[in-house]
């Protein structure tokens, strides 16, 4: 038996399917602690995905109102990664101050 991605819910034709991968940016933490990303306003659930990470993840279950999806690859927090960076130069600039005192 075929399925038709077209048929059911609110949201029609879903955004996602089982087996596809997608890059994902996690906005919020579920009730239950899973990630909570959305694709055209689709929620998809993450385990184990923190607030503000990047993932690759792959679609493991499709259900009329959201999906369900594994990390198949981690990315990088665009919360994190930039201060660390300027924290660095920061540290840099006080260290040339000294140095022409």
């Amino acid at each position: 038996m075929e399925r038709d991605d077209n048929v059911s819910g609110r949201f029609g034709s879903k955004p996602v399917r089982v087996g596809a991968e997608y890059e994902l940016e996690v906005s919020e933490i579920s009730k239950r602690g899973d990630g909570v990303a959305r694709i055209k306003g689709f929620v998809i659930f993450i385990a184990g995905a923190q607030k503000g990470q990047k993932y690759k993840v792959k679609i493991t279950k499709v259900a009329d109102r959201f999906a369900v999806g594994k990390i198949a690859e981690e990315g990088q927090s665009s919360e994190t990664s930039e201060p660390q960076v300027e924290k660095e130069a920061s540290d840099d600039d006080e260290d040339d101050d000294e140095e022409e005192s």
